[in-house]
């Protein structure tokens, strides 16, 4: 508060204390008394004045304050945008990107300068430096074609020869033999490009992998438990010979499975073990056809000795099953031979 404030608080302080306690007794107290108080009306009208033109002053003041403080705050702006500008320039130049990359002023987690490279397709690394197909990842003569990914990462694709495939054409279509009963397997590419293979199968096989033998599938997995097994076919040239029908290990939850195809117009076949064993739960099935679901034509199982069973069918299939429960049972051969 000003010294002229307290002046004028103090004025009318003694004024009133001066009527409460004192009688006016004539004319003159009272003259003096509006003397006093105009005096104190100029006062204060001039204290009035006097607070206008200050709260006037401290306003405009304060407009000069603000406009001063937005000026500075748009030329350390442009200080900044000049520094970024130079950092940008001397971060990227010289161009610390390889193989036409696109250098990009970066600044980390922790404010530190620095720069991005955003590579070319083929091109990789901190300098896009490394390339992608240089190393010759693809195998067999295939074909590096580098690439990006979904993710806008540099990858590269292989584009293989017949009839190797996989990421570096490092697997052979036809290296696994999957064309059975000596049909050739034929590399080669679909209607997408891709690269496949196909059977090229003998004289009455059938099927993608030459597994339909005369209208019979037998493409089942064959198991390990007894030797011999697939297909086996009389003719003329070794109608004389004798197919073994060889159970070599009589073990739990055997599958095994012989193919027998007699192309000769006359006589049969026959099957004779000189000692069949097996638990009841046990079995040899002969069926017209190559699966379970053929016509059945015999069913062996039990303590049966010397046995011999005969049919006359151009193909059958020879099934030998066991269940969990096998017991201390010897292995057996049968000797299936043609008969005039």
């Amino acid at each position: 508060m000003t010294s002229m404030a307290l002046w004028a608080i103090f004025a009318v302080a003694l004024l009133f204390d001066h009527v409460s306690s004192n009688t006016i007794n004539d004319d003159s107290e009272l003259t003096e008394l509006k003397s006093v108080i105009t005096k104190l009306s100029d006062r204060l009208s001039h204290f009035e004045g006097h607070i206008g033109d200050l709260s006037t002053s401290m306003q405009a003041q304060n407009e000069n304050l603000n406009v001063t403080i937005a000026r500075l705050s748009t030329r350390i702006e442009e200080k900044i945008d000049h520094a970024v500008d130079s950092l940008s320039t001397s971060i990227c130049d010289p161009d610390p990107c390889l193989n036409n990359g696109k250098c990009l002023p970066v600044r980390n987690n922790i404010g530190k300068n620095g720069y991005e490279c955003i590579c070319t397709a083929g091109f990789w690394g901190i300098n896009c430096q490394l390339d992608r197909c240089e190393a010759a990842p693809c195998l067999n003569n295939g074909k590096c074609l580098p690439g990006k990914n979904n993710l806008g990462q540099d990858v590269y694709e292989c584009e293989c020869t017949a009839p190797f495939w996989g990421d570096r054409c490092q697997l052979d279509r036809c290296e696994a033999a999957p064309c059975l009963n000596n049909g050739k397997c034929l590399p080669g590419r679909n209607d997408l490009g891709q690269v496949v293979y196909e059977c090229e199968c003998t004289s009455r096989f059938s099927g993608d992998v030459c597994q339909i033998y005369s209208g019979h599938d037998i493409g089942r997995s064959l198991t390990g438990h007894c030797p011999g097994q697939g297909l086996f076919v009389f003719n003329e040239d070794n109608k004389d010979e004798t197919k073994e029908i060889v159970i070599s290990q009589y073990v739990d939850h055997m599958k095994c499975w012989w193919y027998i195809s007699n192309t000769l117009d006359t006589g049969h076949l026959e099957l004779s073990f000189n000692n069949f064993k097996s638990e009841n739960a046990d079995y040899l099935q002969i069926f017209k056809g190559s699966s379970t679901s053929s016509p059945q034509l015999h069913h062996l199982y039990g303590s049966l000795g010397a046995k011999k069973i005969t049919w006359t069918d151009s193909f059958v299939s020879i099934y030998w099953k066991t269940d969990h429960s096998v017991n201390n049972y010897s292995p057996m051969t049968g000797y299936l031979r043609y008969r005039p």
